[in-house]
């Protein structure tokens, strides 16, 4: 998938819940501005509690809306077995 794509999703599902940009923001404990740079494609999310806390708020899987993230995930998921 490409980068502009996952940019286009990350936003799209934010508006289809009918949430802001702040909002997300308040709810990660990042600034607005940092979470509009994840959106236009600016920054990638590095830090995985944030992607797991963006996906957590927008109901949806990291692995979905931040992609490049999906092995992170997965060996996370490894480890729990």
């Amino acid at each position: 998938m490409k980068e502009d794509r996952v940019v286009t999703l990350l936003r799209k599902i934010r508006i289809t819940r009918g949430k802001t940009q702040q909002e997300v923001a308040n709810y990660c404990n990042i600034s607005q501005s940092c979470y509009s740079r994840y959106e236009l494609g600016i920054r990638k999310v590095k830090d995985y509690s944030v992607a797991e806390r963006i996906s957590e708020f927008l109901g949806t899987s990291v692995s979905k809306i931040l992609p490049y993230m999906a092995d992170y995930e997965k060996h996370l998921t490894e480890d729990d077995t």
